[in-house]
């Protein structure tokens, strides 16, 4: 406000500087407390004052001098009047501000449930109130209304609730629960609760209505309780007439039916044969409108359409006196129906479709009846028997119905709709209708489990150390939230819901459960709301070990829900727990194969890969007579690894020579935890022969190498004829060789297939198989052909008793080759190609028994089978499986089981087999399980009417626990054997020759139950005693018992189909030579010396030379690349005499290329010259450093510009064992002989070169290596197979392999070609 100042004349002031003092006194009707406010000078005589009141109310406002004293009180006492501005103390009126939710609080009025309070009890279906006193921000009451408040039921449903403004600053809430229970009220002004802030008020402390305060009880604003509301609902109940009372609702526009509605109720008559309008809205006069009725007690419908016509519907059903019914009555247009439960009772079809006609008629309800009416609704369209039967005993939200009385008003004159409608009714007749507790059925706040949903990955699997879980949601019948109210930390007790683990039972499973080690504990949680709770839980477990455990789930103590949970690992591996799997036993050169297997930190077996793996192959020492360790010796390779994508690795190591290795794996840097001594022992190498058609048999023969390919250049046959021409041998990859043979003789050769035993155990533990047996081929011993073969499912791979293999050979020899880790698969073929009838029930081809060809025996009540058979008993499982993924359960557990039969033609001679599962399930002490190939269940021995006629003498093999427990049995008569009886599976047998019959158990056989032949006509399985089993891989073959098959010496080959071949050369061909000596630079291979040809002097061959050397004294090379012969004449006079046995040797440096040759014999004399042609001048040069002296048959390598000559035979006869060295460079010899033990003799010996060794097998056939950096011989030890009568043999180092060839036996030539792995 603004002050304007005067001077005592009463002259406007038009300057400031007066003390202008401005105070307000109030509220004046509670306390005459003072504040100042403030005043602002404007230098013009004019003064602006303010002021802020806290409360609301009358204020005695003063402008004064600032002299005057702000006290309480002195506005009232005049002492100060005279310093008081003119016409002040002014009286101002402060009112209330916007309506603040916070501090406006909710009370109870306390109209009609005096005992109650609304804001926290109510019952279902009853309209129920309470009220809102509005305050501003200040806690000033509202006297004025004008807000928008919304109230609205959360919980189990969502209903919303209406708030009436009364125009004085207080309102109405009124809402009604859904269905009993506890809700969430709210009640919110611009989404803001009311009732959440505590103020001072007026006084200074709480706000309390007059009315709020109930038997000492306050309720109303309390602390900042206010919104939302826990509102606990009770039951209803309904509405009871007696002929004389009834309702009436005024018309309504919710009561005027569309075309199609539904109007439904239940009814609760007390007598019977009554005539009663349940509900009618017609006319008193003439009848038009709609009736549900009575009618001597039949239920009756009538629809008044127009023009007079009255559709009307009288059915034949009463509702059962004393028993609440549900009546729906539909119309659609053209068609009445009456449904009692749900059910149709009455219906009636029009021609012609015709809406109801309106009215503005009252609704009447309950005239005439005696009895209790309830939940009556008004539905708009014609709903179906489902959704009727789903809906009956259902509260129905506001918003789905037009008109809703649910009877549960419970006092007072008038029943409310619960719809939107809200047309109420009123009580009417005297005595007026009565409310009553007995109500009609609901299914609201009964758990439907069927309804409920239990839902998450934990249901079904979880991964180890890693939480599992599930959620269950619970509904009732109605499909709303079964909610419950938890205690405190939303703990759930077990009484409510519980999950236990629980080891799996095998049942009738046929293999049992591989369940959990230890079985985890579930916990059950719920974020529950503090007032209606909640009706959805978590449940949670860890597992610490992989399996398989049933789940059980109870709700309320019931259980509801069993599941089979599979524990799988969690991915991570666990390096600490890495398993290393090796054959302790290799063979040298021969490639093995080495598992890692990774687990994760509980032990289980990984299943995916993705890791780091590691291994290295390290020797640790090598056999005594090989000399020590050093050097190349000391071999460490670091391994591939591949990931085979299942958590296992395969890293594929070779050990370069005989001795121990120590084979180190590691996944992610940390080594493997087994074996603790990962230690690999290697043999000798073997002498492989290298199976090719090969060059027939040649001697000195000259044989070198060029990028890993072997060429043989010329040679002499065993004719003594010279064969000139090139031949190339490829040796191939590894994953196409194979390393090993056996030949296996058969007594006779076979008509039909047989099986061969082959002891693949040792094979596979010496590391010369693959464990799965994979490079197990068979071929012709005649033509090499491919013999497919199927190996038997039980009696298999690695198997102790030998592996039984089936193949149909044909001969009489033939080839098991093997060896080859690379290797894919065998050349397999199916057992039904080998035998006559074989049955392995596979789901594709069906999943009955009368699918494979078997149907259920026909018994005669005498013999073993029992006359109550169920084809049920028999039937396609993938529960196990020994050979595919099916095998035929036979279920004497859940059925009572029996036998089927296969029918065959008959054959004298067979071989008949069948493999049963045995399995723990069922009564193991009344078991029975059995095959047969020739058991008649019909036919008898002895005589006819004694009465003692015997059993079917056919042949039964299997389990029969009337006879032993134990063990197996057999018949006829019914034995126990001596193999015994466990879960798993197990191979019966019988092997018929026409006149003798044996039998066989896990490959076994068991001389003592042979018994005369009895021709096999059939294959029979029974099942019975409550037994569980399943049988696989059912054959039958013939049978020749004349013929037998014996294995043969394992030789050590390579074997993949390579072969030499002719090399198309150009150019000229040297002359006939008798020599090795040769000299191989870079693609080229020198040739110097050599006479030219052999004779034969009398009847005794004679390998003496005869002839000149080659006349044109030439060098001649061959170019490995080009494949080309060339020559080069030698310029000057200087050229070697006429020898042999000499030694060619070579040196290709910078500057200088060059060969050399060194001593050997001619004409008797034995050599000692040196001599060198440098192949760029062409000239021979003679070297005359002294060295070594003269000698023949001695051999020489170059290596790092020197080369050596090691033995030779004396002019004095004598076997040298020195070893000198040249060098090229310096052109002089040194004499290196070493201390260790030279090769027996140099004479026939054939040499090579591999890397920084060369080696000298003798013709004594002692292998020597030498080592070039620490000048030692060493003796190389490989297996037998080496000829020691073999002279003039050749060799060349290829692809890291030493090979030999050929060479002269004392009266013939070998062909061998020998592959040794050094």
């Amino acid at each position: 406000f603004t002050l304007q100042a005067k001077d005592k004349c009463g002259s406007l002031l038009n300057r400031g500087g007066d003390n202008v003092q401005v105070a307000a006194a109030g509220p004046l009707d509670t306390h005459a407390k003072l504040f100042l406010g403030s005043s602002v000078d404007n230098l013009d005589g004019t003064y602006t004052g303010s002021y802020v009141a806290q409360l609301c109310g009358f204020y005695a406002l003063r402008v004064e001098d600032s002299t005057v004293p702000v006290e309480d009180g002195t506005y009232l006492n005049g002492t100060f009047d005279s310093k008081l501005a003119k016409d002040t103390p002014i009286k101002v009126f402060v009112k209330a501000g916007p309506t603040d939710a916070a501090t406006t609080y909710a009370f109870d009025s306390n109209d009609l449930t005096p005992n109650n309070d609304d804001r926290a009890k109510a019952v279902a279906g009853r309209r129920t109130s309470f009220e809102l006193q509005t305050l501003d921000l200040f806690g000033c009451i509202k006297k004025s209304g004008g807000d928008l408040f919304e109230a609205s039921l959360t919980g189990a449903y969502a209903e919303e609730g209406v708030v009436v403004d009364n125009q004085d600053g207080t309102y109405a809430v009124e809402y009604m629960p859904l269905t009993p229970g506890r809700a969430l009220l709210s009640v919110t002004l611009n989404g803001e609760h009311v009732g959440t802030s505590a103020v001072g008020g007026v006084l200074g402390s709480k706000i309390e209505h007059d009315t709020n305060t109930v038997n000492g009880l306050v309720f109303g604003y309390e602390g900042g309780q206010g919104s939302p509301f826990c509102v606990e609902a009770g039951e209803g109940g309904s509405l009871e007439f007696d002929g004389q009372s009834h309702v009436e609702v005024s018309d309504s526009d919710a009561l005027d039916l569309p075309l199609a509605f539904t109007i439904d109720l239940w009814v609760k008559p007390k007598q019977a044969a009554l005539d009663a309008k349940l509900l009618s809205k017609e006319s008193p006069l003439t009848g038009r409108g709609y009736f549900l009725s009575l009618e001597s007690g039949l239920a009756s419908f009538s629809v008044y359409v127009g023009n007079e016509e009255y559709r009307y519907l009288q059915t034949s059903f009463a509702p059962e006196v004393g028993k609440w019914t549900h009546l729906t009555a539909f119309y659609n247009g053209s068609e009445l129906s009456v449904l009692a439960d749900a059910k149709v009772v009455g219906a009636k079809v029009y021609e012609e479709s015709r809406a109801a006609r309106q009215n503005r008629q009252k609704l009447v309800m309950g005239n005439g009846l005696v009895g209790l009416l309830d939940e009556v609704r008004f539905r708009e369209g014609a709903l179906g028997k489902e959704e009727i039967s789903q809906t009956m005993a259902c509260p129905s939200a506001s918003s789905k119905v037009d008109a809703y009385y649910r009877m549960n008003d419970a006092f007072g004159s008038f029943v409310a709709d619960s719809s939107a409608s809200r047309a109420d009714g009123s009580l009417g007749g005297d005595p007026k209708p009565t409310f009553v507790s007995d109500q009609a059925p609901s299914d609201a706040g009964t758990l439907d489990l069927d309804a409920s949903s239990f839902s998450g990955a934990g249901l079904a699997g979880a991964t180890v150390g890693q939480e599992g879980a599930f959620d269950v949601v619970l509904v009732d019948r109605c499909g709303l939230p079964y909610n419950k109210v938890l205690g405190g930390e939303g703990l759930v007790p077990p009484s409510l819901v519980s999950a236990t683990f629980e080891a799996t039972p095998q049942g009738d499973a046929v293999r049992p459960h591989d369940n959990l080690d230890e079985l985890p504990v579930a916990s059950v949680t719920a974020q529950a709301h503090p007032c209606f709770g909640t009706n959805a839980f978590r449940v949670a477990y860890n597992a610490t070990s992989c399996g398989v455990s049933t789940l059980r789930v109870a709700v309320e103590g019931q259980d509801v829900r069993v599941y089979s949970v599979a524990v799988s690992s969690d991915g991570v591996t666990d390096p600490s727990r890495t398993v290393l799997d090796f054959p302790a036993e290799v063979t040298t050169g021969i490639e093995f194969e080495a598992k890692i297997s990774t687990f994760d930190r509980f032990g289980c077996r990984r299943t995916t890969g993705g890791d780091a793996a590691d291994a290295a192959l390290t020797r640790m020492g090598k056999p005594t007579e090989e000399g020590t360790m050093h050097g190349g010796d000391a071999y460490v390779s670091v391994l591939s690894v591949e990931d085979r994508g299942d958590g296992t690795y395969l890293a594929r190591a070779v050990a370069p020579g005989p001795g121990s290795y120590r084979l180190d794996a590691a996944v992610g840097g940390v080594a493997a935890s087994e074996p603790a001594v990962p230690v690999v022992s290697a043999s000798p190498p073997d002498l492989r022969k290298v199976l090719d058609s090969g060059l027939g048999s040649l001697y000195n023969t000259i044989i070198t190498q060029r990028n890993g390919d072997v060429y043989v250049l010329d040679g002499w046959d065993e004719g003594k004829e010279f064969r000139s021409g090139v031949q190339r041998y490829e040796p191939g990859a590894d994953d196409e060789t194979f390393t090993y043979r056996a030949k296996f003789t058969l007594s006779k050769v076979p008509s039909h297939a047989i099986a061969v035993i082959v002891d693949t155990q040792s094979k596979i533990r010496e590391g010369k198989m693959a464990k799965d047996c994979r490079d197990l081929q068979f071929r012709s011993a005649s033509t090499g052909a491919t013999i497919p073969h199927w190996v038997d499912p039980l009696q298999g791979c690695g198997s102790a008793l030998g592996t039984s293999v089936w193949l149909d050979p044909a001969e009489k020899e033939f080839y098991a080759y093997y060896g080859n880790p690379r290797a894919t698969s065998s050349a397999l073929a199916t057992p039904e190609a080998l035998v006559v009838s074989f049955d392995d029930f596979e789901a594709s081809r069906g999943t009955k028994a009368h699918h494979h060809g078997y149907a259920l025996a026909q018994p005669c009540g005498q013999c073993s089978l029992s006359l109550d058979q169920d084809a049920a008993a028999f039937g396609v499982t993938q529960e196990v499986a020994l050979h595919g993924t099916g095998s035929l359960k036979c279920n004497a557990m859940s059925t009572v089981g029996g036998a089927i039969e296969k029918r065959l033609g008959p054959l004298q001679s067979y071989r008949a087999k069948a493999f049963l599962y045995v399995s723990g399930a069922g009564d193991p002490t009344t078991a029975i399980n059995w095959f047969s190939p020739n058991y008649d269940p019909c036919h008898q021995g002895g005589s006819a009417g004694e009465g003692n006629g015997l059993c079917s003498q056919g042949f039964s093999l299997g389990f029969n626990s009337k006879v032993s427990r134990d063990n197996f049995s057999s018949s006829y008569p019914w034995m126990s054997t001596a193999a015994a009886a466990g879960e798993g599976w197990h191979s019966f047998e019988v092997l018929d020759d026409g006149e003798e019959a044996t039998f066989a158990i896990d490959g076994v056989v068991l001389p003592d139950l042979s018994r005369p032949s009895v021709p096999l006509d059939r294959v029979l399985l029974s099942a019975g005693g409550g037994s569980v089993g399943a049988w696989d891989s059912v054959l039958v073959a013939r049978h020749d018992g004349g013929i037998t098959a014996a294995e043969g010496a394992e030789e050590a080959v390579v074997s993949n189909g390579r072969s030499f071949f002719p090399v198309s050369s150009r150019g000229g061909r040297p002359p006939f030579r008798r020599t090795t000596s040769h000299a191989t630079l870079g693609s080229k291979v020198y040739l110097a010396g050599g006479f030219g040809m052999y004779a034969a002097e009398g009847p005794v061959p004679s390998y003496g030379a005869v002839g000149e050397h080659a006349a044109e004294d030439k060098v001649w090379s061959y170019d490995l690349e080009r494949h080309r012969w060339e020559s080069q004449e030698p310029y000057g006079s200087l050229r070697p005499v006429a020898r042999e046995f000499h030694s060619v040797s070579g040196w290709d440096s910078q500057d200088s290329k060059r060969i050399y040759v060194f001593g050997g014999m001619s004409g008797g004399g034995v050599l000692g010259d040196h001599l060198a042609f440098d192949l760029e001048e062409g000239a021979w040069r003679r070297l005359d450093a002294e060295g070594p002296g003269p000698r023949y048959g001695h051999v020489s390598a170059s290596f790092a510009g020197s080369y050596y000559i090691f033995g030779g035979v004396t002019a004095a006869g004598e076997h040298s064992k020195e070893l000198w060295r040249f060098d090229c460079e310096g052109e002089y010899w040194q004499e290196v002989t070493p201390a260790s033990e030279a090769p027996s003799s140099s004479l026939h010996a054939a040499h090579c070169v591999g890397g920084d060794s060369w080696f000298v097998l003798s013709a004594d056939g002692s292998l020597k290596r030498y080592d070039f950096h620490y000048n030692e011989w060493s003796a190389v030890t490989f297996g037998s197979g080496y000829d020691q009568s073999l002279l003039g043999a050749s060799c060349t180092f290829a692809g890291g392999e030493l090979y030999v060839y050929g060479g002269k036996r004392t009266n013939d030539f070998s062909s061998d070609f020998f592959r040794l792995s050094v």
